[in-house]
């Protein structure tokens, strides 16, 4: 239906479907499952102290999941999830041994679905906890990997969220600080719930996830976007999640948080960098503005905004396609004890306006986390599929009792 057709229609039945769909979310938590199935029970943060770390291992971009998992292995345990049976599992074994990677700290989950997703973090049920440390599965999305992984999990307490068709939650879209308080994206929150107003966001976020506390930022990095246009002899294809706050703001501890920054001299000489740098801005102002769940402001600490990278993908109606990476430094794993940095030094030009990027994240990261192993690995082939180590990866911490 138009909007320009039917302006005065449409506006009424719109607001007609939201209040049905208000009212059967109302009747469906009370009853089915939020305040029921997970009340007192509440989400970890990546940054406390982990049981294992689940990663998903991606058959189309094997290098880079090899040399995360090699890395990560020597601080954490990992858990590779991997598709395809068991079959492909000393496959796997083998490609890791070569590579040098210590088996010993290394499980292997095989979901035994046919292509299934390496993006856990979209997927990936929740794990909650009470006060009493007891666990608690939540599943938010009808993906197949999710009502499998459900299964496979010997928890005795699991929870579907009832009415989850209304209501979508991607675990890259929403960033906890384990106290109460979680961060949301306007942007991507009306874009993934386009039929929920935003105090019913809100609800299903209080009562799902106990959450008391939600900041609301607007829109994330101009590269994180999906869309594509053409500029001269090129068309640039951008294929990112439209506003996953994991690419651009991240809590560290449960009163700190990284934004990212963009330079003003390199805002004045790039549009990307320009836009981004009024929507990173606006962050700030509301990020110093907002309070914790108790009340105290938050800690605000800047890090640099990654290089914009190009990558070439074909061509488009003769012209050649070039794809805008989805890079960025806040797209990090981080644990108790180790913080995985993307790097991007070697695909930009060291003498030019990133000059000696990484060394400057690094530096961020080292006076905010000195008892962290702060480590690199490279995220270009992750980055043009659409993400990066977050992405991939899901923290499961270990038992603790939530204060």
């Amino acid at each position: 239906m138009s909007m320009n057709a039917r302006h005065g229609f449409y506006v009424k039945n719109l607001a007609l479907t939201n209040f049905c769909v208000w009212v059967l979310i109302v009747v469906s938590v009370s009853i089915g499952g939020c305040s029921k199935g997970t009340k007192e029970y509440y989400p970890s943060a990546d940054f406390e102290e982990c049981e294992t770390v689940y990663v998903g291992w991606s058959t189309a971009t094997p290098d880079f999941t090899k040399d995360l998992v090699k890395t990560l292995s020597i601080y954490e345990h990992v858990t590779l999830v991997y598709d395809g049976g068991k079959k492909n599992e000393k496959k796997i074994q083998n490609d890791l041994l070569q590579e040098g990677v210590d088996l010993k700290n290394i499980d292997f989950l095989s979901l035994e679905i046919p292509k299934a997703s390496f993006w856990l973090r979209d997927h990936f049920p929740v794990f909650l906890y009470d006060k009493k440390g007891r666990e608690k599965l939540l599943l938010m999305n009808r993906y197949p990997e999710g009502d499998w992984l459900m299964k496979k999990f010997p928890f005795k307490s699991k929870t579907r969220l009832s009415g989850n068709d209304l209501f979508r939650s991607i675990g890259g879209a929403r960033e906890f600080n384990g106290k109460g308080t979680v961060i949301l994206v306007r942007q991507y929150e009306k874009y993934i719930n386009a039929d929920c107003f935003t105090d019913q966001i809100e609800f299903y976020y209080k009562n799902a996830f106990n959450q008391t506390n939600i900041i609301w930022l607007n829109k994330g990095l101009v590269t994180d976007e999906s869309k594509g246009g053409i500029d001269g002899d090129f068309y640039y294809e951008f294929a990112g999640t439209n506003g996953h706050v994991d690419e651009f703001c991240r809590f560290v501890n449960d009163s700190t948080v990284l934004l990212a920054e963009v330079d003003s001299i390199l805002a004045s000489t790039d549009e990307l960098m320009h836009e981004t740098y009024l929507r990173m801005e606006e962050n700030y102002q509301i990020l110093q503005n907002a309070r914790l769940q108790d009340g105290r402001k938050i800690n605000i600490v800047r890090v640099p905004v990654a290089p914009i990278i190009l990558g070439e993908n074909g061509t488009r109606n003769g012209e050649k396609k070039l794809s805008v990476l989805v890079s960025s430094y806040l797209n990090f794993l981080i644990t108790d004890k180790v913080i995985v940095l993307p790097s991007y030094d070697n695909y930009v030009d060291s003498s030019g306006s990133y000059q000696k990027a990484d060394e400057k994240t690094a530096s961020v990261f080292k006076k905010l986390a000195p008892n962290h192993k702060i480590v690199f690995c490279d995220a270009y082939k992750l980055n043009a599929s659409g993400g990066g180590f977050h992405c991939v990866s899901y923290n499961k911490t270990r038992k603790r009792k939530c204060s």
